[in-house]
């Protein structure tokens, strides 16, 4: 029998949004320990596809982490997690969640070495991987192209999705 590609981790809350989540004003470099997020480098094509990203208010959720047991590419994965509807997060949630460990304290994001991985939708519609990292006293932000054939993510990172609310 094969080794399952994810072990299920915990879960947390993100509360509501109320206003707009402008992208460019919450991503910023910054390596000073003040009101701002802590983030070291942003790569990639994250400019350029989440630069001009406005999210309006985001309804509460909760996310839960799969902490992978192999390394994979996304195919596999989002076959695991059931398509790409159900991986689907925001630059919202991604910024919460990142804010709540600013100091690279514990919590449900890895800082251990090991990175974080979520789907989001990008300014023009587009489901892309957006991989944060918390690395030398800060985060690390990067956005790349799904379904890349050069691309599998090591063993241990972790996978965000939304968990479903059950009707």
């Amino acid at each position: 029998m094969a080794e399952p590609l994810f072990v299920a981790g915990k879960t947390i809350d993100v509360q509501a949004s109320t206003g707009n989540f402008i992208v460019k004003d919450r991503f910023v470099l910054n390596m000073e320990r003040n009101d701002r997020l802590m983030i070291a480098y942003i790569v990639g094509h994250f400019p350029q596809w989440f630069n001009g990203k406005v999210e309006g208010p985001v309804a509460a959720s909760t996310l839960r982490y799969y902490e992978l047991q192999y390394d994979a590419g996304d195919r596999p994965i989002l076959e695991a997690l059931g398509g790409e509807a159900s991986v689907e997060t925001t630059m919202t949630e991604v910024f919460a969640l990142m804010d709540r460990q600013r100091s690279g304290q514990g919590g449900i994001l890895a800082i251990n070495g090991w990175g974080n991985i979520f789907y989001v939708r990008d300014e023009l519609n587009v489901l892309r991987v957006v991989y944060v990292h918390w690395c030398d006293d800060a985060w690390g932000v990067e956005a790349s192209l799904m379904h890349r054939k050069d691309v599998e993510y090591p063993i241990r990172d972790r996978v965000f999705a939304r968990v479903r609310q059950s009707v």
